[in-house]
């Protein structure tokens, strides 16, 4: 299922993802869809982003800047991982993967990926991306060696 959505913004092509419905389901999806106007894609991808965005998936998060809530990937998103797993590691470290998690000790642990204790150098991290990957592969190598 490929949907590309228009925004006042940009628009944004979506990436493909297959799932599997029962036939009732599929029937009830089409009819939501037909009643909103919408192409089933749409009407999934609407529904999908009113559940993420809602409290109970857990993606909210509430920065120390301020206390209105946010939605952890209006927060951390951005095309390049190095930026992605750095904003991660900042807000929400608890959703770090175990390979953004030996990323993210790796940038948490070299002073010169850091402006101040509280602000990273997005510049340095970019920049030294795969210094900070193979870094993190020795970190992996090590741990598994330890066991």
């Amino acid at each position: 299922m490929t949907v590309t959505i228009t925004s006042k913004r940009k628009t944004e092509k979506l990436e493909a993802v297959n799932i599997r419905l029962s036939k009732k389901m599929k029937f009830a999806l089409d009819l939501a869809a037909r009643k909103k106007d919408q192409s089933q894609s749409a009407f999934v991808v609407e529904c999908l982003l009113e559940k993420l965005q809602g409290e109970s998936s857990g993606l909210m998060t509430i920065p120390t800047k301020d206390s209105v809530p946010r939605y952890i990937p209006d927060l951390v998103w951005h095309e390049s991982e190095a930026m992605r797993v750095t904003n991660l590691g900042i807000y929400a470290p608890e959703l770090l993967s175990s390979s953004e998690r030996l990323k993210w000790t790796v940038i948490r642990e070299d002073k010169n990926c850091w402006l101040d204790k509280d602000s990273p150098d997005f510049k340095k991290i970019r920049k030294n991306w795969v210094r900070i990957q193979v870094k993190a592969l020795k970190l992996l190598d090590e741990e598994q060696g330890s066991t």
